[in-house]
């Protein structure tokens, strides 16, 4: 079985990205989730064969640029934050770790580079929902291989 997760928060504009492509492709996929990176989302990745993860992301880029990389507990890394909250990094490490032979096979993240995410708005930016499509298209092409 396979596994998409978005995250984010579609009341601030392109901050909701995960969740308008969870949304798009609920109907195709069965198997989808809106989730944030939690501890219990090891529990949701196990035994999966493939699960693709979807973000908005701010790293300079352009507005709308998709960032797309094949995950492994090799290129995970902990974050060490005062914060009560864990990174996507530190919940995978950390199922990686504690449980090595019932972690999903293949874990891909998917990112694009938003616009707005300080504004209270529904709805994504032109530019980000420009790279809808594409997404939507890496996503099939992952679990129909």
């Amino acid at each position: 079985m396979n596994l998409l997760i978005g995250f984010g928060n579609p009341n601030f504009s392109d901050d909701g990205f995960g969740y308008y492509v969870v949304e798009s492709l609920r109907e195709e996929f069965p198997s989808l989730h809106f989730l944030a990176p939690t501890s219990d989302l090891i529990n949701k990745i196990l035994k999966k064969e493939k699960v693709v993860f979807v973000d908005a992301v701010k790293l300079g880029k352009k507005p709308g640029e998709i960032i797309f990389f094949k995950l492994s507990s090799e290129n995970l890394k902990v974050n060490n934050s005062k914060s009560h909250t864990l990174s996507l990094n530190s919940v995978l490490k950390l199922g990686y770790e504690l449980f090595r032979d019932e972690m999903s096979m293949e874990i891909y993240f998917i990112g694009v580079e938003a616009e707005n995410i300080n504004t209270f708005k529904k709805g994504l930016s032109e530019r980000v929902k420009r790279s809808l499509p594409e997404v939507k298209g890496i996503i099939r092409r992952i679990f129909s291989s």
